[in-house]
């Protein structure tokens, strides 16, 4: 008597190795849209943290005057840096000053941006930092 060997796969074989597939696929790209959101959201805060941080400057240097700001009053204060007209995403900003400290206000969002530390308070612990500005 023959023995009968099996050639290929049987149809519960070939559906469990697809469904396999398909959820590992899942997760990768579960785990890929994630990574990419962040990514959006990390140049979405590094655009607007350049931009507070020219605000900044113009401040500093006495060129931008009044508690609230446009793109165009800042292209306007520093004519020799290109100030983007709107965020990546399309949105308008206004920079709004409350002394030294700049916030970018987003039209369309309810978040503020802050500009990044200055160079002295990065060698301080931030606790400290917050405590000194406190203190101002």
């Amino acid at each position: 008597m023959k023995t009968i060997a099996q050639q290929g796969f049987t149809l519960p074989e070939v559906l469990a190795a697809l469904a396999m597939v398909g959820l590992a696929i899942g997760l990768i790209g579960s785990f890929a849209s994630a990574r990419i959101d962040a990514g959006k959201i990390h140049v979405k805060r590094a655009e607007s943290r350049y931009v507070a941080s020219l605000a900044v400057r113009a401040h500093r240097d006495g060129l931008l005057t009044g508690d609230v700001a446009t793109a165009a009053d800042l292209q306007a204060a520093l004519p020799h840096l290109s100030v983007p007209a709107r965020l990546g995403d399309g949105l308008t900003y206004r920079v709004a000053l409350d002394g030294a400290d700049p916030r970018i206000l987003i039209d369309g969002e309810t978040g503020t941006v802050r500009a990044s530390f200055s160079a002295s308070e990065l060698r301080i612990p931030l606790w400290r930092a917050r405590r000194l500005r406190q203190i101002r």
